[in-house]
């Protein structure tokens, strides 16, 4: 029969596999009793009927057809992954709303516009001769 190995940490020093440390012993200074009493009593938050049994609470929830739900957490909500395809699309459609007249801006946002297009066409032109 193979002999079981000792519990513990283990590590190597200088190439040699040794025992670093023993294992932490728990020690209880005595038994632990599950015990089915609730003190102070629990109040049903269905009914208002107070409870001090743990195992009757429980059997009148099922009775009733209610679910004890602890413990859980919500899922951490991500935002969306852009799109942007979807992005360039709109400012598009928007950018041509605005340029054709059917977007409701004011006269001083359209010559706004007007100057911004005409500076990217003089951005635009300047770049292209230089190279």
């Amino acid at each position: 029969m193979s002999k079981e190995p000792e519990r513990g940490l283990w590590g190597y020093v200088n190439g040699n596999l040794e025992k670093i440390r023993e294992p932490k012993k728990i020690e209880v200074a005595a038994p632990f009793v599950h015990m089915d009493e609730l003190n102070p009593a629990l109040e049903c938050m269905h009914c208002g009927e107070f409870f001090t049994s743990k195992a009757r609470m429980l059997q009148h929830y099922r009775t009733n057809g209610l679910e004890i739900v602890a413990g859980e957490r919500p899922k951490p909500i991500r935002p969306p992954k852009a799109n942007f395809g979807k992005i360039r699309e709109t400012v598009e459609e928007q950018l041509n709303a605005i340029k054709y007249g059917d977007a409701p801006i004011t006269e001083m946002e359209k010559e706004q516009c007007l100057r911004e297009e005409r500076e990217l066409k003089a951005y635009k032109m300047r770049n292209w001769i230089r190279h």
